[in-house]
């Protein structure tokens, strides 16, 4: 399984990214003037701020009660003084340069190119004919060794020429060779900024030697490149821990690297495998041309898998232990100022970067974002003193690598929002429900507990008497207001009572668990929180009162957070709700949402736990023919001029894919729940299911013929198999075969 071109990159969107949690770099493959975009997940554009706005508890609870009167410009104004970080932004993710390779041979054209990226090992290749010798490069990121490393080859009797150098357009305060074969740049990113290094050694049978700020190899037939890169964010000496790295991978040898970072990476993407067994009549076509005949008409179920398997490529090479969390580029970048400043935006990007990191076989990818939600933890809690007076925890809608946890922005419609973290514990959940680990639940609680602390003093009752969140907005959209103002802020809204249910229900279930004592008045507060509403059409009421939609695609799909990835709207426990939204679904996709991206992948999961196999596979076809670049990155596709790569929504397809296969939510396990008839025929190995199980299986026709789901811990469930229901026990240790169950 892999990408492949007959052409070699000439912008950033058609390179391949290579990646070991901390090491970025997307190749281009250019046969004479190779270029690399380099990054490292901790170079950010400066250091820590403390924002946190005092001026807030001062004016709350004026800006309720304006809100309350239905003067929403008086209090949107007062709250974009008021509720706001000081300064308004948090820092920003940044790349950290160029290798730049120039070869020297004569300028012909090359013949028979080829460049690829192997999903099943991580390694990128270029492969060209020049002058009738063929040449061979490759290169990957190894996560043992922490470094990149890069090889070029060529027969014996014709000479690989080139010269070599690192590149940084900000920031780059200095150039060092070191013992003629190794060069670095270093610098800090702005005033109290961050301290970093990036070297290179050369390694060579030819001649090296230094020409100014470049390293000049001749007459070599082979030669390796070893890049590491480091930041005093996590080192004191930067420079020193660069060169560790780079010393100790010559040691071990380039083969040695090789081999033992293809075991490490294949530990891990192995786990899980996924194929159609459709005629699929596409598999030596390049890429960009699969996905422009995709985009056309023409089917490739093996398109689909691979890009499913995309997904987890670019999670194991973004998210590893002792590495940042993948951001909103996961850790490829090749901008100083990049969109959204390329950082955690917590109001669904952050968390559908990880949606499937627990379905899709890779727990130990997930660690880098529980360890973030630990820092947002700590930092929450003098944000709610400062800014709200209240005891607990909370994070706004972004945060960066600090787990700045203040408001970001002057824009209303996100920036005041009070749940960031609170959604984080979601994750902290399903990690324990898919691994059952009450371990892992115990050292994350007090987590849990804190965002429930702040929800107990935060909350105000409504005039009905219910708990809401005041003020608050239904992310990123607005409303037409009585006095036909557009406007955001609002009292209470559809998704928190969802997603405030879902918290407080994980907390109550993390009591029971792990035998701990409520916070009082816990149960009392659920009760009360503002129940969900059906609107005059029948959609869930977004704003808890009616009002006129200024946008009814919005690309947000935060009214139906109930459906996914919550799921305390379904079609068992509350049918009314599961039906309006339903109608919000459909309504919000008829209107043009669902058709941009991560959103797209969104109403690809939601549709899912509608079990609307049919208006899925439209979805797809969106996705991956026009949302996606020749190198398969997810773009916003919907934003004209303008290349803005978000991985949300690579990740999301993945999450809602799998979503399609199996769902294991409420004491069911359901097989094939919505997969598109176009890939009716199949096989996957390696999912996991809530309860710490894993699922393998074989289908045809839409029918289940073959699998097993083996257990490893004690388990009880309904199985949901080719429209029959069979009542599971299983054993810790046992398999139970498919072909057992009721047919």
């Amino acid at each position: 399984m892999e990408l492949k071109y007959t052409y070699p990159a000439e912008k950033w969107n058609q390179a391949l990214p290579i990646g070991n949690g901390s090491i970025g770099g997307l190749v281009y493959g250019q046969p004479f003037h190779e270029m690399i975009e380099l990054n490292e997940d901790s170079l950010w554009s400066g250091g820590y701020t403390d924002r946190n706005n005092a001026d807030c508890k001062k004016y709350l609870e004026e800006i309720r009660k304006l809100l309350h009167a239905g003067k929403t410009a008086e209090a949107e104004d007062l709250s974009r003084l008021a509720m706001h970080g000081i300064p308004v932004s948090q820092r920003c993710y940044q790349t950290l340069g160029e290798m730049r390779i120039s070869f020297h041979d004569d300028g012909k054209q090359p013949v028979d190119y080829t460049r690829s990226l192997s999903l099943e090992d991580a390694v990128v290749t270029v492969d060209y004919t020049l002058n009738g010798i063929r040449m061979h490069r490759e290169g990957f990121a190894s996560f043992p060794g922490q470094v990149m490393a890069m090889r070029f080859c060529s027969p014996a009797g014709h000479a690989v020429d080139f010269d070599v150098s690192l590149f940084r357009k900000l920031n780059q305060d200095k150039v060092t060779v070191l013992n003629d074969d190794r060069i670095q740049i270093s610098g800090i990113t702005g005033k109290d900024g961050i301290s970093y290094c990036a070297m290179l050694k050369v390694v060579s049978d030819g001649r090296i030697r230094p020409i100014g700020e470049s390293i000049v190899v001749s007459d070599a037939t082979n030669a390796e490149l070893y890049f590491a890169a480091a930041t005093s964010f996590r080192y004191g000496d930067p420079d020193s821990e660069c060169a560790g790295r780079i010393d100790r991978a010559i040691v071990k040898g380039y083969e040695a690297l090789k081999d033992e970072h293809v075991k490490d990476y294949k530990k891990l993407f192995d786990r899980f495998s996924l194929s159609f067994t459709a005629r699929n009549d596409n598999e030596n076509i390049p890429t960009n041309e699969r996905i422009e005949n995709f985009r056309n008409g023409k089917e490739d179920p093996g398109l689909i898998a691979e890009c499913v398997q995309y997904g987890r490529y670019l999670l194991i090479s973004s998210s590893r232990e002792g590495s940042l969390a993948a951001n909103l580029q996961g850790i490829w970048c090749n901008e100083y100022t990049p969109s959204w400043d390329s950082k955690y935006t917590i109001n669904i990007n952050l968390q559908m970067n990880y949606w499937f990191a627990d379905s899709g076989n890779l727990f130990e990818c997930e660690g880098p974002l529980f360890d973030l939600i630990r820092r947002m933890d700590k930092n929450g809690e003098t944000t709610a003193r400062v800014m709200y007076g209240c005891h607990g925890s909370l994070a706004h809608h972004n945060c960066d690598l600090y787990a700045d946890t203040a408001p970001q922005d002057h824009w209303t419609p996100a920036t005041i929002w009070v749940l960031g973290n609170a959604w984080m514990c979601y994750h902290i959940w399903e990690h324990y429900r898919y691994s059952l680990d009450s371990a892992f639940l115990n050292d994350n609680f007090r987590i849990i507990e804190n965002q429930i602390r702040f929800f107990l003093e935060y909350l105000v009752k409504n005039d009905k008497g219910e708990y809401i969140i005041n003020p608050s907005v239904s992310p990123e959209n607005s409303y037409i207001d009585e006095s036909g103002r557009v406007s955001a802020l609002c009292e209470g809204c559809a998704m928190d009572s969802e997603l405030l249910d879902g918290l407080f229900t994980i907390y109550e279930e993390s009591c029971r668990i792990l035998g701990k004592k409520s916070l009082e008045n816990v149960e009392e507060t659920r009760r009360e929180i503002a129940k969900v509403g059906i609107d005059e059409d029948g959609s869930i009421l977004e704003w808890l009162t009616p009002k006129r939609e200024t946008e009814p695609g919005h690309r947000h799909f935060s009214p139906v957070f109930g459906v996914y990835p919550g799921e305390n709207i379904n079609r068992w426990d509350t049918p009314e709700l599961f039906e309006a939204a339903e109608k919000t679904i459909e309504k919000r996709i008829s209107h043009g949402s669902g058709h941009e991206g991560w959103s797209c992948t969104w109403a690809m999961a939601l549709l899912a736990r509608l079990y609307r196999r049919d208006e899925i596979y439209p979805l797809l076809v969106s996705q991956i023919g026009h949302c996606m670049y020749d190198n398969l990155l997810n773009g916003r596709g919907m934003v004209p001029d303008k290349d803005i790569f978000q991985i949300d929504g690579n990740f999301g397809l993945t999450a809602a894919m799998i979503e399609m296969l199996v769902q294991s939510h409420h004491g069911k396990v359901v097989l094939l729940p919505a997969l598109p008839e176009k890939l009716s025929s199949g096989s996957v190995a390696g999912l996991r299911l809530r309860g710490n199980m894993v699922l393998s299986m074989q289908w045809k026709d839409g029918h289940v013929t073959a699998g097993k789901i083996v257990a490893d811990s004690d388990n009880a469930f309904t199985l949901v198999m080719n429209g029959h229901e069979s009542r599971i026990t299983i054993a810790k240790g046992d398999t139970f075969c498919l072909d057992k169950a009721t047919d």
